[in-house]
């Protein structure tokens, strides 16, 4: 069972701003690779909005502002463009430069960012395989 809560965001232009920003995460560093297109799979599925086709308008600062005024909502789809941006093995420039674009937009502090990003190479390293030498 994946809880990404992204069911609990109302409303579907919510939703659909949602998948704005994670597509443009996932486009940061100007690809989208299998890792990113199976958490955006993931995502149009929790949301509800399968097969949706992603505008290619950057959200404008005030736009992200208006679209998630509720801090409950800003946690949730923050941390799941967290999620999608570790889903690949390695950390990309461009899309943590993003990323911290958009957690100064969602006034997450930077501990709450840091603490989940923590939290989500913690969970990570525990899916990834382990191979022993005997």
């Amino acid at each position: 069972m994946r809880l990404m809560l992204l069911n609990q965001l109302q409303g579907a232009e919510k939703k659909k701003s949602f998948m704005n920003l994670a597509y443009q995460v996932a486009t940061a560093d100007g690809s989208l690779g299998l890792p990113e297109i199976t958490m955006l799979n993931l995502f149009e599925e929790e949301t509800g909005l399968k097969d949706w086709q992603y505008p290619k308008e950057s959200l404008d600062e005030s736009q992200v502002v208006a679209a998630f005024p509720d801090e409950l909502s800003r946690k949730i789809i923050f941390s799941n463009l967290l999620a999608l941006s570790a889903s690949e093995e390695y950390e990309n420039p461009s899309q943590s430069k993003l990323l911290d674009q958009l957690r100064d937009r969602l006034a997450i502090s930077h501990e709450e960012a840091k603490e989940c990003r923590d939290w989500l190479k913690m969970v990570k390293g525990s899916y990834l395989p382990h191979y022993y030498i005997d």
